[in-house]
């Protein structure tokens, strides 16, 4: 298991909080599994905005790539370097 994350799951009724090495099992109120299925939902919702910036991100680098010369380099090569810090 990858020590840089802690895993919060339900299992068999109780709540499992896994670090490392460790495994924590606990009985925990019904609201504690309401508030990982809002955890859930948070996570879905991030992984959909991170989906339509590398999105909006594709068509910057598509528009650069089409109207970029050589009289406007400086100032693309500047934009790319700039978008691709994002």
């Amino acid at each position: 298991m990858n020590s840089c994350y802690a895993f919060l799951s339900n299992k068999d009724g109780f709540t499992v909080f896994k670090y490392g090495n460790y495994v924590i099992r606990f009985k925990a109120p019904y609201s504690l599994e309401k508030y990982m299925q809002e955890i859930l939902d948070y996570i879905d919702y991030l992984e959909k905005e991170n989906q339509e910036l590398k999105e909006r991100l594709e068509r910057i680098d598509n528009y650069l790539d089409k109207y970029y010369t050589v009289e406007n380099q400086y100032w693309f090569d500047h934009i790319r370097d700039i978008v691709e810090d994002r």
